[in-house]
């Protein structure tokens, strides 16, 4: 992926002038043209051509361990219905900066909306296959690309300047849990907490403080996020069924990751290949305010690829409606914790270092789980 810093941002509107633009200013405006048009059409071809839709006749796990057999219509059928977020143009500026589009540096803003958004459907359909469209409407609309919505690319990309992110800069897997975790803190989503891990711990004390912090309070639904990185410069293998263990974990909303500067959103495996929704196609924008058509906010077909290309940093998402979702999650996430090469821990109670610690704002430079 071409480097964010590298792409020709878009003239300065700020900028005033009496005098018709100068010959240079016109070189460049048509500079601006034949390049992001070079990189829509990269971007599309990219998309189109980017791992295989070829299927064994293995049994395919979805996030949340619903299981498909052959000949896979079913599975085909709900992988269509999963929400998907791709660049798009033409959208308002992202204040400060001049960008009306995330081409070529949003893919880790989209996969992550790709996962909130699969958490607050959950939230409000409790069944992962349901299709009514005035929920999907009411989810989408959080996402809109817009200053407005909650958790629009402006939003994310907004909020990335206070962990050292530029707008028009790459995130990584920690900084987008770390965003959203923010946001969270401020919007709620239909009443929505999230607890982001920031030492590839689950710390059940700190958890009961965000959800529920006395037996008499009520529950509040449990978006988690868990930044990690699995090797050095290269995904370690004997990570792969530890990552495939998480999956199958009911209360699972995928993973955040990718391939080396090229994010995508993973939701389920067949044998040692990962599924996922690509973000890198370029669409226009779609605006909410009215009824919209909500056709493109959806795969049309699942691409996989081997594990072992995965990049090292990820991060990996559940979503607990209840107490006794969590309650079962806790319970498997446990068990999970101490099976050979675990990729994280569980523990009740926090150390106490940790009620003074400030997280880093790059989680996935700073843990390297060999």
């Amino acid at each position: 992926m071409e480097d964010p810093d590298t792409i020709q941002k878009q003239v300065d509107p700020t900028i005033q002038t009496t005098s018709p633009p100068s010959r240079f200013e016109y070189i460049r405006q048509a500079y601006n043209t034949i390049k992001f048009y070079t990189m829509e059409t990269f971007y599309s071809y990219y998309s189109s051509q980017s791992g295989s839709s070829a299927l064994s006749d293995s049994k395919i796990i979805m996030m949340g361990g619903k299981s498909y057999e052959t000949p896979f219509e079913s599975f085909h059928d709900d992988f269509k219905k999963l929400l998907w977020f791709s660049y798009r143009r033409g959208f308002s500026e992202i204040t400060p900066s001049t960008w009306t589009t995330d081409l070529g540096w949003g893919c880790m803003l989209r996969s992550g909306q790709m996962m909130l958004g699969t958490a607050l459907l959950r939230h409000l359909t409790n069944d992962e296959g349901a299709t009514d469209e005035t929920v999907q409407t009411r989810v989408l609309r959080n996402f809109e690309d817009s200053s407005d919505a909650s958790f629009s690319v402006h939003k994310i990309a907004q909020t990335g300047l206070k962990f050292g992110k530029n707008i028009g800069e790459w995130f990584g897997p920690s900084t987008i849990a770390q965003v959203f975790e923010t946001l969270i803190k401020v919007n709620h989503p239909e009443g929505v907490s999230m607890y982001l891990s920031n030492e590839s711990c689950l710390y059940k004390d700190e958890i009961m403080a965000i959800s529920q912090k006395d037996p008499q309070s009520t529950w509040k639904p449990l978006f988690i996020m868990i930044p990690l990185r699995l090797g050095l410069n290269t995904f370690n293998e004997i990570y792969i069924t530890p990552l495939k263990n998480l999956l199958q974990v009911p209360h699972s909303v995928g993973i955040v990751g990718g391939k080396p500067r090229s994010a995508m959103y993973f939701v389920g495996y067949q044998d040692d290949n990962v599924f996922y929704l690509d973000p890198h196609l370029v669409q226009p924008t779609v605006p909410m305010k009215t009824a919209f058509q909500t056709e493109t906010y959806h795969p049309t077909s699942a691409l996989k690829m081997p594990f072992t290309q995965l990049d090292p940093s990820l991060s990996v998402g559940f979503f607990c409606d209840t107490r006794s979702s969590f309650e079962d999650f806790w319970t498997r996430m446990s068990e999970i914790s101490r099976q050979d090469n675990a990729c994280l821990g569980v523990v009740d109670c926090a150390p106490a270092y940790r009620h003074s610690a400030t997280p880093s704002s790059d989680i996935e430079d700073d843990i390297v789980i060999l």
